[in-house]
């Protein structure tokens, strides 16, 4: 199959939707199947130096203009109307076949991609990674209780545009249920997996050698973004409460993410 991913957020952003994108893109290709990836342009400053993966993945993506989003720095959001987006759109969108097309946000490059399977008459399929109102938070200039609101009625209504949705847990897919999709909507629950090959050479007692941690020392894994809205400190006060009766206990906080600093001052 050619597999069309629309999203809104991709590299150089590090969050759980890139992940899972690049991870179901690669299995997609381990299997056979083409899949080209749209997604918005980002300025030279907020690039990372790029993995092997990633370098691989971006001969497969098609870049479009962008625009700053006020309220989430970190993000870009595709101006998919501009002459320039409009040209690429139907270069190498519109004029190629595709036989379904992907989505993963509720952004601009998700409500396009809706419009474009149509035109193209094929399937359009969303995975909902994301419960919106637990974010409002991060928009101040709106109330908590008309932003969730909001959250709810937008990820309604989108996902009703498509001919199935996926969601990573079953937690996801209640929530849409009580937000009132409609019921002959599937909702199919499929965790987004990880690549085991990476794992297949690790040996921990290298890892505690390296970090001289004692066999004996349990040790309990954060692994994931570190962003805000992951509450990463409130682990440490829970730590403390472990300790006082496992004094032999470590937490590890792996990952990346624009609250490394914070995350870093509070662990002191």
């Amino acid at each position: 199959m050619r597999i069309l991913m629309a999203a809104d957020t991709y590299r150089p952003r590090v969050n759980g939707v890139v992940t899972s994108i690049d991870t179901f893109s690669y299995e997609y290709r381990k299997l056979g199947h083409e899949v080209i990836i749209v997604a918005p342009s980002y300025p030279s400053s907020q690039k990372d130096v790029k993995s092997e993966l990633d370098k691989e993945n971006e001969k497969f993506v098609i870049r479009l203009p962008s625009r700053y989003v006020w309220f989430d720095p970190e993000d870009r959001w595709a101006r998919t109307h501009t002459g320039e987006a409009r040209k690429i759109i139907q270069e190498k969108i519109l004029s190629q076949k595709f036989d379904i097309i992907h989505s993963h946000v509720p952004g601009p490059l998700g409500n396009a991609a809706i419009s474009w399977a149509k035109k193209m008459g094929c399937p359009v399929v969303n995975t909902y990674h994301t419960l919106f109102e637990q974010y409002v938070h991060y928009i101040k200039i709106i109330p908590r209780k008309i932003g969730t609101w909001l959250a709810r009625i937008i990820s309604r209504d989108f996902c009703n545009k498509h001919d199935l949705i996926i969601c990573p847990s079953t937690q996801m897919k209640e929530a849409l249920i009580s937000y009132g999709v409609r019921k002959d909507l599937p909702i199919e629950v499929n965790p987004t997996g990880i690549k085991i090959e990476k794992f297949a050479n690790c040996n921990g007692d290298d890892f505690r050698k390296k970090y001289n941690i004692p066999k004996d020392t349990i040790l309990l894994l954060f692994m994931g973004r570190i962003g805000f809205e992951k509450n990463i400190p409130f682990l440490f006060k829970m730590l403390k409460r472990v300790l006082k009766e496992k004094p032999n206990t470590k937490l590890i906080v792996a990952g990346k993410g624009p609250a490394e600093a914070s995350v870093q001052q509070a662990a002191r």
